[in-house]
């Protein structure tokens, strides 16, 4: 058994102890559940609401993270390491939400001061702060110190390297409203100029792009009630070499994202719970997911859905009944997304073993992200070389396998070594799930170092 599968199963059997009902995924590396509530309400910015329950899903030894009601998913992972009951779970939960509530208020205020428009939005859970001369979706403020820029303006149909290079901290020397625009605009065209230059920069002097491995299979998840809808994809896309991952929830959807990363997503416009806009900002919001294409499916489709589905976060939509023709016709376009995309890095400094017999060595990471890390090489690499690598993940046994290519090399200031990126193909022995899981880890701590409730 795997360490996180051991991790999993202590909190599962504390929290069945408790009288919990949660089930494991089919990788063992996570557990879902329900969490019965009391009819407590809980406040909003502008009235509240009740809740008969919460779904989570299990992080480690002792964190849950709520992802529905979807105002939950934005609370940090919850540590239940010294809660003894069910009611001691809701309590920890309302302690995280009121935090929010409480960086929710005081924002409000701060914004009300300076004279901005800021508006409430999903029954008081969130604010939104309109950008003047702008059209489409408003900032979407998180706290004081964390504004979520738009999708809109200079940024409409750009794809930033990370989300969080999304997430603008405002000035502290503000005194209007004028003056906060000033400051989120000038950012929102900075990182425009710097993406076009990027895409516009000399083919010459552009990092050598990986070509398409021989045998590399592509991997597609689907979400939609219908099974001819499923069917129907399988034909096209698996009779074609695709891997195809079928779900009928928006549940089970989300949890694959645990177990496994995905080159592209197709979704339902429409759903039982919830709608594929919902799903599209949830799958946004997961740890260590960017820039990955969300094409929406429906039968009709208007000016209107195209504009909110490019809002919340997908590429576009397709047509039902799905037909080879519409999604050939975009595939290219889609999966060149997915080769260009880059993840959101974390300081980390890991053993990672290559070679074998005499040639057999090891270097350490500077930096590691789900898809790919960064090595600090003192051997001569070029650009497209594919080894195998094994990666000492902290805590486990046997580590992680993987395939992996040099995408790119930079020189280290002050040092001989070079810093290579390592781009991820194919994992080995089903570790993907232990890889996924450490990136979710870092993930959390770097949020939650400020965070009491965390920790």
């Amino acid at each position: 058994m795997s360490h996180n599968a051991r991790n999993t199963l202590f909190l599962v059997e504390r929290l069945r102890e408790m009288g919990l009902d949660l089930g494991p995924d089919s990788q063992q590396s996570s557990a879902q559940g329900e969490l019965p509530l009391s009819t407590t309400p809980f406040e909003t910015l502008n009235g509240s609401f009740r809740l008969e329950s919460a779904r989570f899903y299990t992080l480690g030894h002792k964190r849950l993270k709520f992802f529905q009601p979807s105002p939950f998913f934005h609370i940090p992972a919850v540590d239940v390491s010294r809660c003894e009951s069910v009611s001691q779970v809701e309590s920890a939960l309302r302690r995280s939400w009121a935090l929010r509530l409480r960086q929710l208020q005081s924002a409000r205020e701060w914004l009300q001061g300076l004279g901005a428009d800021v508006q409430l939005a999903a029954k008081g859970t969130q604010l939104l702060l309109p950008l003047t001369g702008v059209e489409g979706p408003a900032a979407r403020v998180q706290s004081r110190t964390s504004i979520q820029l738009p999708s809109s303006g200079p940024l409409a149909g750009i794809s930033l390297n990370s989300p969080g290079e999304r997430s603008h901290r405002p000035r502290t020397n503000l005194e209007h409203s004028t003056d906060l625009e000033r400051d989120l605009g000038e950012t929102m065209q900075r990182l425009a100029r710097r993406c076009k230059e990027i895409r516009s920069s000399p083919a010459p002097e552009e990092a050598p792009r990986p070509p398409q491995r021989p045998g590399l299979v592509r991997r597609v998840l689907i979400v939609d009630r219908d099974r001819k809808v499923l069917s129907a994809a399988e034909s096209l896309l698996g009779s074609r070499g695709f891997e195809l991952d079928a779900f009928q929830t928006p549940e089970r959807a989300l949890a694959a994202f645990r177990s496994h990363s995905y080159d592209l997503v197709l979704a339902a416009a429409r759903m039982p719970r919830g709608d594929g806009l919902e799903f599209t900002a949830l799958v946004r919001e997961l740890p260590g997911v960017e820039n990955l294409p969300i094409v929406l499916m429906d039968e009709r489709i208007s000016d209107l859905q195209k504009r909110e589905a490019i809002a919340a976060g997908a590429v576009g939509y397709f047509h039902k009944p799905l037909s080879w023709s519409e999604i050939e016709a975009r595939l290219s376009e889609l999966l060149e997304r997915t080769n260009l995309r880059r993840f959101e890095r974390f300081a980390a400094r890991i053993p990672v073993h290559y070679g074998t017999g005499n040639a057999a060595a090891t270097e350490i990471t500077n930096q590691v992200a789900r898809g790919g890390f960064g090595l600090v090489a003192s051997r001569d690499l070029a650009p497209g070389t594919v080894e195998r690598y094994r990666i000492a993940l902290p805590g486990s046994t046997t580590g992680v396998s993987v395939e992996g290519q040099v995408i790119y090399l930079d020189a280290i200031p002050g040092e001989a070594n070079l810093h290579a990126g390592i781009r991820v193909l194919r994992f080995l022995d089903d570790h993907e799930p232990d890889w996924i899981r450490f990136i979710e880890q870092l993930v959390h701590q770097a949020a939650g170092k400020d965070d009491p409730l965390t920790h």
